[in-house]
């Protein structure tokens, strides 16, 4: 009983210095230069306990991959407010706080930039690929982990406030056409990181794309073609 109300006792005592240092927007310097993206971390309510300590695992490998970067991306954290009621959606040892470079915004993506013409949602669900970066648009990537695959999430947010929608072109420059669309959120800021550094989408999404979603599709096209074969010879 003792332990358990110790481990009690820091959880609470972390989700209230979490919520005393993302009470205002930190004004960590930023490559104005450099195209902006968005991690939004305002997905918590649809997410399992698990999902949001996977969302946490990932945070710090986005940040690592986009310092390392040859041309860093302008890197945010947007929706920050949920993380009073949800703190284990960041980092529990805190690193975050000391990150150089990032800005940590409280307001969801859509009231920080108030200018919604100028933001871009990422979803797998979107009919128009992304061909190009702009420096005059702001890209939010959902910091979403659904491991049960509900379709339309990010894109009815970007429907209902008015912002535009985009997929990554998968099947426009993914070793297979067909391949399936739905990555995490690091995988997304992988991709755009070494693109915004001058990589071909082609190379980015061939390193980053898990290879077993190529492999999946590969034997989903034997078997229908085996199949296929046996109508064939049956007739």
């Amino acid at each position: 009983r003792r332990q358990t109300l110790i481990m009690r006792g820091r959880c609470v005592g972390h989700a209230v210095r979490l919520a005393a240092t993302v009470s205002t927007v930190t004004t960590a310097p930023v490559n104005s230069n450099a195209v902006q993206l968005a991690v939004e971390c305002s997905f918590s309510a649809l997410m399992s306990t698990r999902e949001r300590r996977s969302l946490a695992r990932q945070l710090p490998r986005i940040y690592g991959h986009n310092r390392r970067a040859a041309h860093p991306l302008a890197l945010h954290l947007t929706g920050l407010a949920d993380a009073d009621t949800a703190p284990e959606m960041l980092p529990a040892d805190g690193c975050w706080r000391k990150w150089e470079d990032v800005r940590l915004i409280r307001e969801r993506a859509e009231e920080h930039w108030t200018d919604v013409s100028s933001l871009v949602w990422l979803s797998p669900d979107a009919t128009t690929p992304l061909l190009a970066l702009s420096e005059h648009d702001v890209y939010v990537v959902g910091g979403l982990v659904d491991r049960t695959v509900e379709s339309d999430t990010v894109l009815c947010r970007a429907s209902h406030t008015g912002a535009r929608c985009v997929r990554l072109p998968l099947r426009e420059h993914a070793l297979q056409a067909n391949i399936h669309p739905i990555l995490t959120p690091l995988t997304v800021v992988q991709i755009l990181a070494d693109v915004h550094s001058g990589r071909e989408w082609s190379d980015a999404i061939g390193e980053y794309v898990p290879q077993r979603f190529v492999r999946r599709r590969q034997s989903e096209e034997r078997v229908r073609s085996c199949q296929t074969k046996r109508k064939m010879q049956s007739k």
